[in-house]
């Protein structure tokens, strides 16, 4: 999926320096928990909106520099950006990482003054399990007091934990890019095999749909093999049912989106430079 983001950066115009790395948002006793900081390009004279960016990695690897090329483009629109580290299914098991990305949140908050950042118009933004984590933040996290999840953006994220596995074919491809397969890896995140364990509901953003949560943007391959296009098509069958704003968007190709047609790429991320522009004006 970092692919995915790379190729969106290049879509967009480059912004310039002033990245901030490794700020501190949160401890979990000695261990400290960063983020990274990105400024919109051009000062502007009102609070900026807030891009929180979350990597993917099957919840066992990547790393937040991952998204660094994405802020850059969205900073050169007036975005500000933040690209959150969480602690991995190595580390430990969920909610841990949910509670990583709240605690970035709370960061964005306590900073909306001194950053000039506006707290009422935030995105969440993530693709594969950070697609995941954004979702389940956006529909089931602890946001501060004073913020506001004005649009989540999704790039293949799974819904449902509970019938997460990948095709075989994915299956490989996470072995040779994780070291584990789906079951695996959703094993390691939740800290059991159980699939019938509370915490595959618990960790699934289709169980805590409602009609307020934010509105989400799905980009889903059409023939993805690690994240199956079910997990989309089942997340906006339900948030159409319940009447929350959502946008679905599919095209051929699988996972990364190397493998999209250009054409659908280019349209896709027109879709979402709008979805954003509509949600965070």
């Amino acid at each position: 999926m970092r692919i995915l983001v790379l190729c969106l950066a290049a879509c967009l115009l480059a912004a310039g320096d002033g990245l901030e790395t490794g700020i501190v948002h949160g401890r979990v006793g000695e261990r400290a928990i960063h983020l990274d900081f990105l400024p919109p390009t051009m000062p502007a004279a009102k609070p900026a909106p807030v891009m929180v960016w979350i990597h993917g990695g099957g919840w066992r690897a990547g790393d937040r520099s991952n998204n660094h090329e994405g802020m850059r483009g969205f900073a050169s629109m007036g975005y500000a950006g933040v690209s959150v580290e969480y602690r991995l299914s190595s580390e430990a098991t969920h909610p841990a990482q949910l509670d990583d990305i709240c605690s970035a949140l709370r960061w964005v908050a306590a900073q909306a003054r001194a950053r000039n950042l506006d707290p009422q118009r935030v995105a969440l933004i993530g693709g594969s399990a950070g697609g995941h984590l954004a979702l389940l933040a956006g529909f089931h996290g602890s946001i501060p007091a004073g913020m506001r999840i004005r649009a989540i953006v999704n790039m293949a994220g799974p819904t449902s934990l509970s019938f997460a596995l990948s095709l075989p074919s994915g299956d490989a491809a996470l072995r040779g890019s994780c070291g584990m397969d789906s079951r695996g890896l959703i094993a390691a995140l939740l800290g059991t095999e159980d699939r019938s364990a509370k915490a595959y509901g618990d960790a699934s953003p289709l169980t805590w749909v409602r009609p307020d949560v934010p509105p989400v943007m799905t980009i889903q391959g059409r023939d993805d093999d690690i994240v199956p296009p079910v997990h989309a098509q089942a997340l906006h069958a339900t948030l159409r049912a319940v009447g929350a704003s959502e946008r679905l968007v599919m095209v051929d190709g699988g996972h990364d989106l190397g493998s999209w047609n250009k054409t659908q790429r280019d349209l896709a991320f027109l879709g979402v430079i709008g979805f954003l522009a509509e949600h965070l004006r």
